[in-house]
Order: structure tokens, then C-alpha cells, then sequence
């Protein structure tokens, strides 16, 4: 009888810690998973927002300053940054968060026109970084034609924008989350294990 009760124990232990396991992976995968597309799709936004506001003045180029200002990237240690180069990799603009520092030119690092990837911020903390290629039109519209102005699109081709943005917070929420799931399943592996010694019993 103790044989068959330490048998049954055994097995109903190691399956109730396998599915514990299993369902703590897959909900903590799938967890993270949406937190990084929601992540993904505001640094995106972001990068859209900036590239939107980007315009040529005069044949020249230029950003709003107010859009720069609203999307985030105003004082130091807000953990949101950007620069946007040209297609030589003249640094054009950069965001006041990043002081003397700078951001990889992705663009040409990698040769794609947009993407995602984790990066080691200017203030060493961790961050996640989306780059993408724009062009930007003149604001008059009265001047969209002629030479000088096919000249500028073609001296302001191409630029890239790379956006970037601390994920302290992501990882910090993603930490409680595992600590959670590991929690709930020990405490449901000694109801378990409790009920299972009653019902034996």
C-alpha cells in the first residue's frame, strides 16, 4: 500500500509540477510578447510622429520643435531619444535628451529600411530602438517644382530617423510578473500536494 501511495505521489507530483511549469512559461511568453508589440508600436508612433513633422523650409530641412517637444524627447533623463541623419550619415538632428551623445546608425549598419532592436541607452540603462528611412517635402507647396527644389529632395533623401526608449519599466513589470507566476504555481503545488495526501488518505 505505502509502494502504490509513494508511486501516486511521485507521479501526481511531477505532473502537477510539469503543467505548472508549462502554463507559467506560456502565459509569462505570451505576457511578454504583448508588452514588446505594445512597446514596439509606440516607439513606431513615435518615430512616424517626428518623421511627419520633419519638413524642408526653404529647401532646407527642419523639424517642429513643439511636435519634438510633445512626443518626449525635451529634458535629460526623460529615457526617450532620436536622432535623424541624412543618407551620408550627417547627424541633421537630435533630440536635447541626448546631450553629447549619440545613437547607432542602424540604416546603415544593418542595410533594411526599418527595424526593431534591443540597445544600451547614453545613459547605460537598457533600451529597445526602431529605425526607419523618410523623406521629407517642402512646406510650401508653391515651391515643390523646378531644379533647386529636385535638388533638395534628392540632397535630403533617404534620411533616417532612429528612435529609442528606456525599457527599465517593461523589464521591471516583466520581473513582478515571473515573481507572480512562481508564486501562484508553488502556492497551487502545496494545494495540491495537500489535497492529494487527503484523498490518499
Amino acid at each position: 500500500m505505502k509502494s502504490i501511495r509513494r508511486q501516486l505521489t511521485v507521479t501526481i507530483v511531477l505532473a502537477t509540477i510539469a503543467s505548472l511549469l508549462a502554463g507559467g512559461f506560456i502565459l509569462y511568453f505570451a505576457l511578454r510578447e504583448a508588452l514588446y508589440a505594445r512597446f514596439d508600436s509606440e516607439l513606431a508612433t513615435k518615430a512616424q510622429a517626428l518623421a511627419k513633422a520633419s519638413e524642408l523650409d526653404d529647401l532646407a530641412f527642419e523639424i517642429d520643435l513643439n511636435v519634438r517637444e510633445f512626443a518626449g524627447f525635451g529634458a535629460p533623463g526623460l529615457g526617450d531619444f532620436f536622432v535623424i541623419r541624412d543618407k551620408d550619415g550627417t547627424v541633421l538632428e537630435r533630440s536635447p535628451s541626448l546631450e553629447f551623445s549619440d545613437l547607432p546608425d542602424f540604416a546603415a549598419e544593418t542595410g533594411g529600411p526599418a527595424g526593431f532592436v534591443n540597445v544600451v541607452l547614453p545613459d547605460g540603462g537598457p533600451g529597445r530602438a526602431y529605425w526607419k528611412t523618410f523623406q521629407p517635402l517642402e512646406d510650401d507647396v508653391d515651391k515643390r517644382i523646378g531644379q533647386p527644389y529636385r535638388d533638395a529632395l534628392e540632397r535630403y533623401r533617404d534620411l533616417r530617423i532612429v528612435v529609442a526608449s528606456s525599457t527599465a519599466a517593461l523589464r521591471a513589470t516583466l520581473r513582478t510578473a515571473a515573481l507572480t507566476i512562481a508564486a501562484v504555481a508553488v502556492a497551487g503545488l502545496l494545494v495540491t500536494l495537500v489535497l492529494f495526501h487527503r484523498v490518499v488518505g
